[in-house]
C-alpha cells in the first residue's frame, strides 16, 4: 500500500499533453528533461541518455504503454524512479510518471514535487488536493 501511496505522485507531469497537442498542433512543448510531448519512443531514448527500455512494457486500461524507464534520478533529496507512457495508436509520449522508490513520507514528497512543478510550468489544471496533479 505504501508503494501506491508513496507516489501517487502521478504528479503527472502530463498536463494532459495529448490535449495540448491536439489544441495546439505544435508538438514542442517542454515536457520531462530533454523531451517534448509527442515524440517517439525512440526520440525519449536519444533525449534521455539514462532512459532505457523496460524488458515487458505494461499497458493500462486506455491501452496506453509504459515501455522506457529511468531507474533512479534525485529530486529534492528524494528519489524517483521515472515511467515514460506513449499512447498505444501512435506510440507518442503522452505522461511522465514520477514513483518515489522508498519514500517514507509520500505526502511531504507529494508537496514539495508539486511545488517545484507549479513554480516552473505554472498553476495545474487539474487538483486532487494531496493525490493527483496534472
Amino acid at each position: 500500500m505504501n508503494k501506491t501511496i508513496v507516489v501517487v505522485l502521478q504528479l503527472v507531469l502530463s498536463l494532459l499533453a495529448s490535449t495540448i497537442l491536439a489544441a495546439d498542433g505544435s508538438g514542442n512543448i517542454a515536457g520531462y528533461g530533454n523531451t517534448v510531448w509527442g515524440i517517439t519512443e525512440e526520440e525519449v531514448l536519444k533525449a534521455e541518455p539514462r532512459a532505457k527500455k523496460v524488458d515487458k512494457p505494461t499497458t493500462n486500461e486506455a491501452s496506453d504503454i509504459i515501455s522506457i524507464t529511468i531507474d533512479r534520478i534525485e529530486i529534492e533529496l528524494t528519489e524517483f524512479q521515472v515511467w515514460f507512457k506513449f499512447d498505444s495508436k501512435h506510440r507518442k509520449l503522452k505522461q511522465v510518471i514520477l514513483q518515489s522508490v522508498n519514500d517514507l513520507s509520500p505526502a511531504a514528497t507529494f508537496a514539495t514535487v508539486e511545488k517545484l512543478l507549479t513554480q516552473k510550468y505554472g498553476a495545474p489544471t487539474y487538483k486532487q488536493a494531496g493525490k493527483n496533479v496534472s
